[in-house]
């Protein structure tokens, strides 16, 4: 059995990290040219917390679908996606369209999340949930944030470098903020 089928997420049921991880070493073992997208439900804990699991599942699963769908609409069989945990996943695709499927799942994902909060959170544009301290704190509507680390500009060597690039990034898209989901490319060379 291929770690594929033996990671695979009971949820989502897309391939997990160790799938993910025996993909992108195949690439950079063969020199072949790829780009890795890093995503993550930004303020998921926000979303969990005022409607609880069952919910919060709904929410990842979602996700899951939705990158499922843009990567074979885009990247089609040569595509691959993955559900890292929670509200992390991935995706792996060709450098020439890592920015499509990156738009795409962004705007399906704009689309989609806002119907699984209630009415009067929607409208609003937050839930209301405690912080660590206690405090009332408005969450906005959860978005995704995702960050490509790609061999178009510079050469991937092993598979915690493309990682680190992709997550770089995703971390500074979620220290900017803002309402819609957003994602950016590692366009720096070596």
């Amino acid at each position: 059995m291929r770690t594929i089928e033996l990671s695979a997420d009971p949820l989502t049921r897309l391939p997990g990290g160790p799938a993910l991880e025996e993909t992108v070493r195949g690439l950079i073992s063969e020199k072949k040219p790829f780009a890795l997208l890093h995503l993550d439900i930004d303020r998921f804990k926000s979303f969990n917390d005022a409607y609880g699991f069952d919910k919060g599942d709904r929410m990842i699963k979602t996700c899951g679908e939705i990158l499922a769908e843009s990567v074979l609409a885009v990247a089609g069989d040569e595509g691959f996606a993955a559900h890292i945990g929670g509200g992390d996943f991935a995706a792996v695709c060709a450098p020439e369209k890592a920015a499509d499927l990156a738009h795409r799942v962004a705007c399906r994902f704009d689309q989609a999340a806002p119907c699984l909060y209630k009415s009067e959170d929607r409208k609003r544009g937050y839930v209301e949930t405690r912080d660590r301290v206690g405090r009332l704190a408005r969450q906005p509507i959860v978005t995704v944030r995702i960050g490509v680390a790609t061999t178009a500009s510079r050469p991937l060597t092993h598979y915690a470098q493309a990682c680190e690039i992709a997550s770089e990034l995703k971390r500074w898209l979620k220290q900017k903020g803002g309402r819609l989901s957003r994602f950016a490319i590692d366009r720096r060379r070596s």
